[in-house]
């Protein structure tokens, strides 16, 4: 009898520490208390702090988030179509250095996109490094996405290209 009722007690303990994830979305937690104040202005936390977490959840069923300290936002991930491009624009990381305009680019989407990875080493503001088509789960509270029309410059054309990247190339008299 008692470990019957135990067995139950430990089943909910369990179950209403449980997050589903479908696979159309991600999960963004956002930690409640016990994690101390977001420091320095930043926005995302990383070390555990108080507010939307970097991390966000993949698909499936993750436990341990008891809901007085954490709740759950569920953020549809964001599927870029061919022909488009995501112009990403970080809100957290390091500031820019003063002569840049835009972060330096990212050998993978994939690190760019995990947030963790992202606030280590990652610049605030728009990233050179742009989404190609295909589906992407991404942090809204570190990311604003915008989707763009991607250049496409026909056979037997010309197109003329401005780069805002790099430094100012000034020829010699």
């Amino acid at each position: 009898g008692s470990i019957l009722i135990m067995l139950i007690g430990f089943s909910v303990g369990i179950h209403s520490t449980m997050i589903y994830v479908d696979d159309n979305t991600s999960g963004l937690i956002i930690k409640k208390i016990t994690g101390g104040d977001l420091k320095d202005g930043a926005l995302v936390a990383i070390n555990g702090e108080n507010g939307p977490q970097a991390k966000i959840l993949p698909d499936g069923y993750h436990f341990g988030y008891w809901p007085w300290i954490y709740d759950l936002e569920i953020i549809k991930n964001i599927n870029i179509e061919k022909g488009s491009v995501g112009v990403v624009t970080a809100k957290d990381g390091k500031p820019l250095p003063e002569s840049e305009i835009f972060a330096p680019s990212w050998k993978s989407l994939k690190e760019m996109l995990d947030g963790e990875t992202f606030l280590r080493s990652g610049y605030k503001g728009p990233q050179l490094t742009v989404l190609t088509p295909g589906s992407y789960r991404y942090n809204p509270r570190l990311y604003d996405i915008e989707i763009q029309p991607a250049l496409e410059i026909p056979v037997g054309s010309v197109g003329v290209i401005k780069s805002n990247v790099g430094e100012i190339f000034a020829p010699k008299a």
